[in-house]
């Protein structure tokens, strides 16, 4: 099995188009605001470690991209606690923006309104994170962010 960009075998017919589109739907659904979403994925078979992020536009279509902001990524990922920067006046149009961690990076919405997410959604999006953890088309590592930062 080959392995994938995050160091994990993936397996066969995953499509983590599907498993995105499937996530954004299920905000929608749920009534959580959005403008774009992605996952990041820390890749920790390389040193320093990476973060690959695969974000979905408004319109439902996904890219595949080097994170800009790997380091600040991996210092969410590491921290294991949520991340909710909830009014970012000075990034026009993105005034909020959260990530939640999971094994293998972290899930990240944004949107144009501060204070975009209830307390209720967060719930919400971290059980999607619990899920994407269980469903994301890599077995399980060994490396975890407490294994990481004992490293």
């Amino acid at each position: 099995m080959a392995a994938s960009p995050a160091g994990r075998a993936r397996r066969p017919g995953f499509n983590l188009g599907d498993l995105l589109s499937a996530i954004r739907n299920g905000m929608l659904e749920l009534g959580i605001p959005l403008l774009y979403c992605g996952v990041n994925i820390v890749d920790v078979t390389q040193r320093p470690a990476s973060v690959i992020s695969h974000s979905m536009n408004p319109q439902g279509e996904w890219q595949r991209l080097q994170s800009k902001g790997s380091a600040t990524v991996l210092k969410f990922w590491e921290g294991g606690q949520i991340v909710y920067r909830s009014d970012l006046e000075h990034d026009n149009p993105v005034r909020c923006v959260i990530d939640i961690p999971f094994l293998h990076g972290t899930l990240a919405l944004n949107h144009t309104e501060p204070d975009a997410f209830s307390d209720e959604q967060v719930g919400l999006l971290q059980e999607m994170a619990e899920t994407l953890e269980e469903a994301n088309g890599w077995r399980p590592s060994s490396s975890s962010p407490k294994a990481l930062k004992q490293s």
